[in-house]
């Protein structure tokens, strides 16, 4: 339909208010429909999974715009010619990403004309107000399930070596996580090697990335960094708002089907560049 009658620009809207377990079984069909659809139509999209009113009228849609889009560009010019990027915060994580030069950073803030909502064929989040840097690719896997082959999005691995503490709130959970009890999740070279938490209420996060890593029988890897740069942003327990948050990063656990938001706050992002170079981009949260 898109194809042979598109518009100018769209919106997706979904609320989870009365089935919040659904933003997790959904994930995997809603982002392999935009991908697999959207981005071959010139449209342009803007995506709202869990929004609601309250971020509308008092929330990250009364952000200044045309700030947090300097910001943005701040940022992606300063991240350039990457090699590494090492991210530390008060709650723990210490953790190195090397750069894959296959993945860029790109930015939803950018929604001021000439584009309505950054270019055209592309889709983003509504409410904008992040740095994102992820990519995957379409594989031909075994579903240990059905016993079929399926093509599927699978991510492309950041080479990542270390830990990340999540004690504010993780994709797919809609509370606010208790910072006694913090989700940590260890990495090496890239790979997730274990994923811990002494909170039961977390157990469902857990079990989401245990099931895609049986069913196809791969191992969830490091898919995503974010930053987030909108201001009106608050801490809401619900990830739509909380990755965009300025002064917060945000590390994604990424498989077939499942993707996974865990939530730094005041972070210190210090890049390495291919000259050899290093420079602190972010200091406890502040863009430096």
């Amino acid at each position: 339909m898109l194809q042979e009658r598109t518009p100018k620009a769209g919106i997706s809207l979904f609320n989870y208010d009365e089935n919040p377990d659904w933003n997790l079984k959904e994930v995997g069909a809603r982002i392999n429909f935009l991908y697999q659809i959207i981005e071959q139509v010139p449209i342009s999209w803007a995506h709202s999974p869990g929004i609601t009113m309250d971020m509308a009228i008092n929330g990250p849609l009364q952000c200044n715009y045309k700030q947090i889009a300097k910001d943005s560009d701040k940022l992606i010019a300063q991240l350039k010619n990457k090699k590494r990027i090492h991210i530390s915060a008060p709650a723990g994580t210490n953790i190195e990403i090397k750069s894959n030069q296959q993945i860029k950073f790109d930015t939803d803030c950018t929604i001021i004309p000439p584009n309505v909502y950054g270019k055209p064929g592309k889709f983003g989040n509504l409410p904008v107000g992040e740095l994102h840097c992820q990519k995957s690719r379409t594989i031909q896997v075994l579903n240990n399930k059905t016993k079929r082959k399926e093509n599927q999005p699978y991510p492309l691995k950041q080479v990542a070596n270390g830990t990340i503490f999540c004690d504010v709130t993780v994709g797919g959970y809609t509370g606010k996580i208790d910072p006694e009890k913090p989700l940590i999740a260890h990495f090496k070279d890239g790979i997730l090697t274990k994923l811990e938490c002494k909170d039961p209420a977390l157990n469902s996060i857990k079990k989401d990335i245990l099931s895609s890593q049986k069913i196809y029988g791969l191992p969830t890897v490091l898919e995503e960094i974010g930053i987030g740069l909108n201001e009106k942003a608050r801490i809401t327990g619900n990830m739509l708002e909380d990755e965009k948050i300025k002064g917060t990063c945000h590390l994604a656990l990424g498989n077939i089907r499942s993707h996974v938001d865990m939530l730094i706050n005041k972070p210190t992002i210090t890049v390495e560049y291919q000259n050899g170079t290093k420079k602190q981009i972010i200091t406890k949260g502040q863009l430096t």
